[in-house]
């Protein structure tokens, strides 16, 4: 659903979450769960990147509100 932030901006998932996150104002530190050198160097090349464009976060609301309403169709029908 949201892969189109990674692909777009020719970065990994992982590191397109970590973006996500330090874009927002009031973080400064993200800490992650890291097996290798290598994942923690991965991510740490996000750290100098500047925040998903608005065109993107106009993009991610869209996906983010349709599954929320899929979600909430399927809980509403799950009552019956």
């Amino acid at each position: 659903m949201v892969r189109f932030l990674a692909g777009d901006n020719h970065i990994s998932l992982a590191q397109a979450a970590y973006r996500f996150v330090l874009m927002h104002d009031h973080v400064t530190t993200v800490v992650g769960g890291f097996s290798s050198q290598e994942q923690m160097e991965e991510i740490a090349k996000v750290s100098g990147m500047g925040p998903f464009s608005s065109a993107e976060m106009t993009k991610l609301e869209s996906v983010w509100r349709t599954h929320r309403r899929s979600n909430e169709k399927q809980s509403a029908s799950g009552r019956d």
